[in-house]
C-alpha cells in the first residue's frame, strides 16, 4: 500500500459513519456508481503509465549522460569481409549479438580475471554490454583489440600471449563477418577524396568533429581500410602496421575536408 493510498474495512467505515452526520458518511465501493469507479481506474492506470514513461526517459537520459565521446579512431587494415547481415537491427543490438559470439570463444576464459585493477578485463566489457553503453560496433571492437594487444605483450607468459593472439584473430574475423557483401567499394570514393581541390576547404568546429567521429564508427571494415589509406597518403606515412590510430584534432583542415568528402561518397546511396 502506497503512502498516498489507503483503505478502510467495512467495520471501520461503519464505526466512522456513526460519528459523522448523514451527508458526510462514507460509502463502500459497492455503493459508488460504476461510472465513477471506471473513471478512477482510468486515472490510476494513466498515472502508472506516466510513471513508466518517465522512468524510461530518465534511464535513457542517464545512458546518454554516460556516453563517452572521443575523437580518437582505431582502424584495422586487413582482410576481406563476407558473412552475416544485421540490416534492420539497432546498433546496440548488433553490439550485443557480436559480444555473444565473442564470449563463447574458448580463448576468452583466461581474461575474465585481472591481477591488477588497471588491467583490461572482459568483465568490464561485459558490464558495458549489459548497461548498453556501446553505441557502435567499432567501439566494442576497439575495446577488445586493446585488451588483446595488452596481453599479447611478452611480459606475460606464453599461455596468455597465445590466448590473446587467438582471441584477437577471432574478434577480427567475427567483426568482418558482421557485414555482408561490401556492396560499395572504397576505391572510387578514395580517388575522389584525394583529388579534391583544397581551395574550397571549410573549417570544422568541435560539434562537427564529433559528428564526423560518429559517422566514421558506422563505416564497415573495408571502408575503414580506405580511410586509413587516405590519411596515410595525406601524412606521407609509409608504415604497414596492422592497426592504425589517429586523432581528428591532430589532422590539418585539408585532410579533414578529404575525410568529409570520403564519408559523403561512401554513404551517399545509403
Amino acid at each position: 500500500m502506497s503512502l498516498n493510498n489507503f483503505q478502510l474495512s467495512l467495520v471501520e467505515a461503519e464505526e466512522i459513519n456513526k460519528l459523522l452526520p448523514h451527508p458526510y458518511r462514507l460509502e463502500s465501493e459497492s455503493n459508488i456508481p460504476s461510472e465513477s469507479i471506471k473513471n478512477m481506474n482510468k486515472l490510476n492506470a494513466k498515472s502508472k503509465s506516466s510513471s513508466k514513461i518517465s522512468t524510461h526517459l530518465n534511464k535513457k537520459k542517464h545512458r546518454s549522460e554516460n556516453n563517452e565521446k572521443s575523437k580518437s579512431i582505431q582502424i584495422v587494415g586487413s582482410g576481406k569481409s563476407t558473412g552475416l547481415t544485421n540490416i534492420g537491427e539497432s546498433e546496440k543490438k548488433i553490439c550485443e549479438n557480436f559480444y555473444a559470439y565473442i564470449e563463447n570463444c574458448e580463448y576468452c576464459n583466461i581474461f575474465f580475471t585481472q591481477k591488477y585493477l588497471d588491467e583490461p578485463c572482459l568483465i568490464d566489457i561485459q558490464n558495458k554490454i549489459k548497461g548498453r553503453k556501446y553505441h557502435h560496433l567499432l567501439d566494442i571492437v576497439m575495446d577488445l583489440r586493446n585488451l588483446c594487444l595488452y596481453y599479447a605483450d611478452r611480459k606475460f607468459n606464453n599461455k596468455i600471449n597465445y590466448n590473446a593472439n587467438q582471441l584477437l584473430n577471432f574478434v577480427e574475423s567475427t567483426y568482418k563477418s558482421f557485414y555482408i557483401g561490401m556492396d560499395k567499394e572504397y576505391k572510387d570514393a578514395l580517388k575522389i577524396a584525394l583529388k579534391m581541390d583544397n581551395k574550397n576547404n571549410k573549417m570544422f568546429d568541435e560539434k562537427e568533429l564529433e559528428t564526423m567521429v560518429e559517422q566514421l564508427k558506422k563505416l564497415n571494415p573495408k571502408h575503414l581500410i580506405g580511410l586509413a589509406k587516405l590519411i596515410k597518403t595525406q601524412l606521407n606515412d609509409k608504415s604497414d602496421d596492422k592497426y592504425y590510430e589517429f586523432d581528428l584534432n591532430d589532422l590539418d583542415m585539408n585532410t579533414l575536408n578529404k575525410i568529409d568528402c570520403y564519408i559523403k561518397h561512401i554513404t551517399k546511396d545509403k
